[in-house]
């Protein structure tokens, strides 16, 4: 079991060969055979999480929870360096993060992303200026209703402002050792764009992790990471109806993953989901099968679409972070 500071308890297996493993033909739309898997980063890594493609700066930018630190690979040379650049040693132990377009559209350069500081218990926006450099950090949320949140994990946002976040215990219990243990229970969150009021999402999930929208945002997929911390959970996958009013439905089952336990999850604009998994990245079609998997040689944590048409894939893997360029289809980003 991983104990480094900030890294979920996971359980360390042997890896397929790297590779694309098309299981249902369909997947071939999706992962044509002309698709190209490499490593991007490699170098003075310790567990890499939360990457965010950034378009203004065609930066992949991404964490290394252990060391606190954000960092950045430029994507704009013919072959990336190995070794990512540090934007900032300040992180609060961040996890995930995701780009918020209204708000990178409001500055006159540079990108604006969203960003959970597990070891902060908060979330912050930060403000990147065209050299990637932090200028501006604003505290999104660090509460609710006066008690402070356990350890934010991941975020999206959605197109009309709205900001959801995950907040499981686990983070509380890898990153400090029971300094502060949780006082919430484990949660999905949602900020209001206009009032900035914080309410509760979803309360169904064990483990709340990942999250991603459908292509209409009228679903809400949430990665239940539960088997993390009791073997005798489920590790799977789940839906949210969103309601044409801004409220959510109770959450249900979408599909289980195995091996492992599903973490950053993503969807394309064809309703795939694209999710992390123990044995690789594992692609569902929209109504739960499993069509395809990605092997990169080591247990994935989270990815996400990239590239300046959105048709590459981005998967941070412990120590490393890969690429797939060529895919047949865009990913939401």
């Amino acid at each position: 079991m991983s104990t480094k500071p900030g890294v979920p308890p996971t359980t360390t297996r042997s890896q397929p060969p790297i590779g694309i493993n098309i299981i249902n033909p369909v997947a071939n739309k999706l992962l044509p055979a002309t698709a190209t898997l490499s490593p991007l980063a490699t170098q003075a890594l310790t567990f890499t999480e939360g990457p965010v493609y950034l378009p203004r700066l065609n930066r992949l930018a991404f964490v290394d929870i252990p060391a606190a630190a954000i960092m950045s690979s430029d994507l704009s040379a013919a072959s990336p360096s190995p070794r990512a650049s540090v934007i900032t040693y300040s992180s609060n132990h961040s996890n995930g993060m995701f780009r918020s377009k209204i708000a990178s559209e409001k500055v006159s350069e540079g990108e604006v992303i969203l960003v959970c500081e597990g070891g902060g218990r908060r979330v912050v926006r930060l403000t990147l200026d065209k050299n990637a450099s932090v200028v501006k950090r604003e505290v999104i949320a660090d509460n609710y209703k006066g008690v402070p949140l356990n350890s934010p994990n991941d975020i999206i946002e959605k197109s009309d402002g709205t900001i959801f976040f995950t907040d499981p215990n686990y983070g509380c219990e890898s990153l400090t050792g029971h300094v502060y243990p949780a006082q919430m229970p484990n949660r999905v969150y949602m900020v209001n764009p206009n009032t900035k009021e914080i309410s509760i999402a979803d309360d169904c999930c064990v483990g709340p992790n990942g999250l991603t929208l459908s292509p209409d945002e009228k679903l809400l997929y949430i990665a239940d990471s539960g088997g993390y911390t009791r073997d005798k959970f489920k590790s799977e996958i789940r839906l949210s109806k969103l309601n044409a009013d801004g409220t959510v439905q109770p959450s249900e089952l979408f599909v289980r993953v195995k091996p492992g336990v599903p973490d950053g999850i993503r969807c394309d604009t064809l309703g795939n989901i694209w999710s992390s998994a123990g044995d690789g990245v594992h692609i569902y079609s929209p109504s739960g099968e499993l069509i395809a998997k990605i092997h990169v040689g080591l247990q994935p944590a989270n990815l996400c679409f990239g590239g300046k048409n959105y048709d590459e894939l981005f998967i941070t893997a412990r120590h490393q972070v890969w690429r797939v360029t060529g895919l047949g289809v865009r990913g939401k980003p």
